[in-house]
């Protein structure tokens, strides 16, 4: 039946109230001491080393609520049943369950039962079979080789992976191992690299590529990731890196014969160290012969000695690692000091020159000179070097 309330305002109504009354019986009612029935298995499914199951409620409770359910499982064949237990420890009240820690491809037997203060109903019963792990059909049977320059980024391999979750569970890839920092993998297994390698610093990479199998895709439990791993090696390539090129060397000192000078480089990461620099001059007025001074060691001075008095000169630098040598450095161009007599001292007669001979610091031996020709063809530089030699030889007998 109903009941209505009406309230009224100045003669009109407001609101109208219906309260229905409906007499409600006692489910357990006339139930003593009945056991509930079966519950009802809804779905399963089955990983590698898991199985997940749930069910429904049993249709009867006999004479009381259901508190809790009872889950027992076992390898087919086996006489032994396997009470499943919550991870906590505690009752289990909701309707599903994962187990964890099976063998792979087994089929196993699994059944619930329902509880109620009366107590344990009749088993509702299933099986199921595990599956295989995840399979990497092709990973790598051999190093892989990555040149040291390739980008970050770069292309390394591409894995397929067979399934054999099908449709009802999930694989997840990710890379492990000692060197996993390097290289990263996408859903749909793409390898690439992660960082900038140098031969010299790291020649080989160790990895692993790891399949995680989950069958959590219709159940709240957790599953636990079952990997199926396959190693890579990755070989890095050398490649020839030449040393970086220094900057225009830069005057220090000068006199009459002298030079020194230094110079910086530009930065030489990732490539071999540096460890020795070239050192070059020519006169101006022979701009195509060059001639190398000696150095030796990672020292950025130099001091170039023999070089003639007022004279204009260019000097060039270049670096040396063991990949090679560098491209030559700008050119520092410099002017000796002139000497108040290397000027009178040279004489021109009928087609020959005459030069004294400058034995220390730029004193001359009286009466010792060497006389050129002046269509022999030698340039500056070599008559210097003539002058250099005559010099020693004549020091020697001293």
């Amino acid at each position: 039946g109903y009941i209505d309330i009406r309230r009224q305002s100045d003669g009109s109504v407001v609101n109208t109230y219906r309260i229905s009354v409906v007499e409600t019986r006692d489910p357990f009612a006339g139930k003593e001491n009945i056991l509930p029935g079966a519950p009802i298995i809804k779905t399963a499914f089955a990983g590698p080393r898991s199985i997940t199951f749930d069910w429904f409620p049993p249709a009867d409770h006999g004479s009381s609520l259901v508190d809790s359910y009872i889950v027992e499982y076992r390898a087919a064949g086996s006489s032994e049943w396997i009470s499943y237990r919550n991870d906590d420890g505690t009752t289990l009240t909701h309707r599903w369950v994962t187990i964890n820690h099976l063998e792979l491809v087994t089929t196993y037997e699994y059944r619930v039962s329902a509880k109620t203060d009366v107590g344990v109903g009749p088993w509702a019963t299933g099986s199921i079979t595990t599956i295989r792990n995840p399979e990497i059909v092709n990973a790598p049977t051999g190093p892989i080789t990555i040149r040291e320059d390739a980008p970050s980024g770069s292309f390394v391999h591409k894995v397929m992976v067979f399934n054999h979750l099908g449709s009802d569970g999930l694989v997840r890839l990710s890379i492990g191992g000692a060197d996993a920092h390097a290289f990263a993998i996408t859903s749909d297994g793409l390898i690439t690299t992660n960082t900038e390698f140098d031969y010299e610093i790291q020649a080989t990479y160790n990895f692993s590529i790891d399949t995680h199998a989950s069958t959590n895709t219709y159940m709240p439990g957790a599953v636990e990731p079952v990997t199926n791993t396959a190693a890579v090696v990755v070989q890095i390539e050398d490649v020839v890196e030449l040393p970086a090129k220094p900057y225009t060397p830069t005057l220090l000192s000068v006199s009459e014969t002298e030079a020194s000078i230094t110079w910086a480089v530009q930065d030489n990461s990732g490539r071999p160290p540096i460890v020795d620099y070239d050192v070059r001059v020519h006169l101006n007025t022979n701009p195509d012969i060059w001639v190398e001074y000696p150095h030796d060691g990672t020292s950025t001075t130099a001091t170039i000695a023999g070089l003639l008095d007022g004279q204009e000169y260019e000097v060039q630098v270049r670096s040396r690692n063991s990949d090679g040598v560098s491209h030559w450095s700008g050119g520092l161009k410099l002017t000796t000091t002139a000497s108040s007599t290397s000027n009178t001292n040279q004489q021109a007669t009928d087609g020959f020159t005459v030069v004294p001979i400058d034995l220390e610091e730029g004193e001359e031996q009286p009466g010792l000179y060497v006389v050129f020709n002046d269509t022999d063809g030698l340039t500056e530089e070599q008559r210097a070097a003539i002058l250099r030699v005559v010099s020693a030889l004549y020091a020697g007998f001293q």
